[in-house]
């Protein structure tokens, strides 16, 4: 496989189940401490409530979903690939197509999620805060991130001006369910 052979296009409803598959699947890998019987109660919010709710892309290949990006305005609600296809760029591409369209990304990562802490930082992500528990209140820390060009305008920009100096999450993904990041 190779980048021309990822497709990215919008989420489908028909995609409901296989995008909840690969979410599953890689939730396991990710985040084993999170327990796979907590991830599995969570699967049905992900099937009726999150992918319908969020902006959602979904990376193909040979007309199959391989992955997806859910977005709640510009913060990464999610990525995941599935577990076979990871590695090969995909979730890379799935990245620059969001920012592509929105300009600016932020997300949060389970920092013990090593695998994803270092993918961030390799597309230029950079660790803006952490909190030691997550948002149910499990002591899962996660660190808060944003792509470098939102940070440099942020820091660069005027007194007075429109940016945001201190990005926060949007509450639009409420409640939250564990896993549901990268």
């Amino acid at each position: 496989m190779n980048n021309e052979d990822v497709l990215i296009r919008p989420f489908e409803a028909t995609d409901t189940l296989k995008l909840s598959k690969i979410w599953l699947e890689a939730s396991l890998l990710a985040h084993p401490f999170i327990g796979e019987r907590r991830l599995m109660d969570q699967q049905p919010l992900i099937e009726e409530q999150y992918l319908p709710s969020a902006e959602t892309w979904v990376a193909t290949v040979n007309d199959q979903p391989a992955g997806f990006i859910s977005l709640l305005e510009t913060f990464i609600g999610g990525l995941f690939i599935c577990p076979d296809r990871q590695g090969l760029g995909i979730g890379s591409r799935l990245v620059s197509h969001a920012l592509t369209i929105k300009g600016e990304l932020s997300l949060e990562v389970y920092t013990q999620n090593l695998q994803a802490m270092g993918f961030y930082r390799s597309l230029g992500f950079q660790e803006l805060s952490r909190r030691s528990v997550d948002d149910e209140g499990y002591p899962y820390e996660n660190a808060f991130a944003s792509d470098c060009l939102r940070i440099c305008r942020a820091v660069t920009s005027p007194p007075g001006s429109n940016l945001v100096q201190s990005p926060k999450k949007p509450s639009v993904c409420n409640p939250p369910i564990p896993g549901y990041k990268r």
